[in-house]
């Protein structure tokens, strides 16, 4: 039995993996950090409502770590205010007058508001954002990468191969409405490539094409004429993936009326890989 063949490595994909799971372990541990410092910040009753210098500052760590556009909103419960003792020359406490009406209201706490993303929350936000960004870069070129090594896996073949009146492009053009053609008249032969490889020279990329067109009799299998279309060779900034061919041909007037098969041969000179296609063509006077 054969053996299973093992799958290709892919350290590309396989660096991006780790970057990724790295980048999940990472935050995981920030927000950690933000619950632990969050639990710190449980109000306990005491004299002052205001928070301690160490408070706000653990607070702004745990914001800039995070980097997260909602900052997490902390409540200030103030504590109940103790009655004012006041001493004797006995030394015992004794109470003093309750404070008027007035004073107890302007003294009575007052519910603290939700506190707002702070600008050091909103800076660290920017940061992370741009940090964001360029692991972003850093992907699509890893991709592109991938991709131009994929653009050499598929085999050359012909794609698509039809007799035309015009040819305005890839995948543009105007097609014969039936296979039947007179003799000596002139037609587009338009071809779709696949797996056509393209070599780097430079700052180019370059590829190197012979074609040959041939003319089989259906009945008997023989060959009753050909043409040598030449050589093309294609210099592009960018590596092309849209590759076709289009040439003009005249079946010559010798060739008598009938049925036949034409065939299309194209060989790529730079990776030696020849390939071809056939339609049906009938010839009438």
């Amino acid at each position: 039995m054969p053996r299973p063949q093992a799958s290709a490595p892919t350290p590309l994909l396989d660096a991006a993996l780790r970057r990724a799971e790295a980048q999940e372990r990472e935050q995981e541990r920030l927000r950690r950090e933000a619950r632990a410092a969050a639990s710190s910040l449980v109000p306990r009753p005491a004299a002052s409502t205001t928070p301690t210098p160490s408070t706000t500052r653990a607070l702004s760590g745990s914001l800039e770590k995070l980097a997260s556009p909602k900052a997490p909103q902390v409540v200030v419960v103030a504590s109940e205010p103790k009655p004012a003792v006041a001493g004797n020359a006995s030394g015992s406490p004794t109470p003093t007058s309750p404070p008027a009406q007035k004073q107890s209201r302007s003294s009575a706490p007052k519910p603290a508001q939700a506190t707002t993303p702070t600008a050091d929350a909103s800076l660290a936000w920017g940061a992370n954002l741009a940090t964001l960004k360029q692991i972003a870069q850093q992907s699509s070129r890893e991709i592109r990468s991938v991709v131009l090594v994929l653009d050499d896996l598929p085999p050359f073949g012909i794609k698509a191969l039809r007799l035309c009146r015009e040819v305005h492009g890839f995948g543009s053009f105007e097609p014969l409405p039936t296979d039947v053609i007179k003799v000596g008249q002139p037609v587009l032969l338009y071809s779709e490539l696949a797996g056509l490889r393209y070599q780097a020279h430079d700052d180019c990329f370059t590829s190197r094409l012979s074609s040959k067109v041939e003319l089989i009799s259906a009945s008997s299998g023989t060959k009753v004429w050909e043409r040598e279309l030449g050589e093309v060779e294609d210099q592009c900034r960018s590596r092309r993936r849209d590759n076709y061919v289009s040439t003009r041909i005249r079946i010559a007037s010798t060739v008598p009326p009938g049925s036949y098969r034409l065939r299309l041969s194209e060989i790529d000179l730079t990776a030696h890989q020849s390939t071809s296609a056939e339609l049906p063509l009938s010839i009438t006077r």
